[in-house]
């Protein structure tokens, strides 16, 4: 049993041992109200910080519109100074590292594919001369210098002559725009799939929903083990 000044006691309290009393009334401010796990960034996607925001906005086309690989003649992507500088010059990009780097593979990827996972960024995938194809001529990148940080926007030129247009400000899984339980729990049931069988899958996942329940962290650790 620790004791209850284990912050504080002046014999050996952290704020006396390592600095000087410290601010121990900071730590507890909004103590069981606010909680900071909520502030954090949760991706979906296996690719580079600065592009989050151009991959939310071609799924935002995708699942708004419908809009498919092959009804795309043209798509052309706005981006701030930084990330054009940064993602914006591997239209024909070169191996693993390149494609993950590459504004132009990942909007090629998502419309042929409607996914974006590490599956994309196998060799078979990203050398697929069709997405190679589109990448180069079908993409078009461009710095848009009244677009700050990871804003993106999307416009696709349809073979139809129409145009659909797709503005992110704020990426899928920031704070300001969480992802929801399904989509945590779909991302987890792609990766997991590779090492615990689908029962397996569903097991832990039916812990954690109940994890206040959880008497023993043994049985989410003993369900989480590669099953041989």
């Amino acid at each position: 049993m620790a004791t209850r000044q284990f912050l504080t006691a002046p014999d050996g309290g952290l704020y006396n041992s390592y600095s000087n009393g410290g601010r121990p009334e900071a730590v507890t401010e909004g103590l069981g109200t606010r909680w900071e796990l909520e502030q954090i960034a949760l991706r979906l996607w296996p690719s580079a910080t600065t592009i989050q925001g151009l991959i939310t906005a071609v799924f935002d086309l995708v699942e708004k519109h419908g809009v498919r690989a092959e009804q795309v003649k043209t798509l052309r992507v706005s981006l701030g100074k930084t990330a054009f500088d940064m993602h914006g010059g591997f239209g024909r990009y070169k191996g693993k590292f390149e494609a993950l780097l590459s504004t132009h593979y990942a909007a090629a990827a998502i419309l042929h594919d409607r996914e974006l996972t590490l599956a994309q960024f196998e060799p078979a995938r990203y050398n697929d001369p069709k997405l190679v194809r589109f990448a180069a001529e079908q993409v078009e990148v461009k710095c848009d210098p009244s677009l700050v940080g990871v804003q993106a926007v999307v416009e696709a030129v349809t073979t139809s002559g129409g145009t659909l247009a797709v503005r992110c400000d704020t990426p899928k899984g920031a704070p300001e725009n969480p992802l929801t339980r399904a989509e945590i729990e779909a991302k987890f049931r792609t990766y997991a799939k590779a090492r615990l069988s689908a029962a397996r899958v569903e097991e832990v996942l039916g812990i954690v929903a109940r994890l206040e329940e959880l008497s023993s962290t043994r049985t989410l650790m003993d369900a989480l083990r590669v099953e041989k």
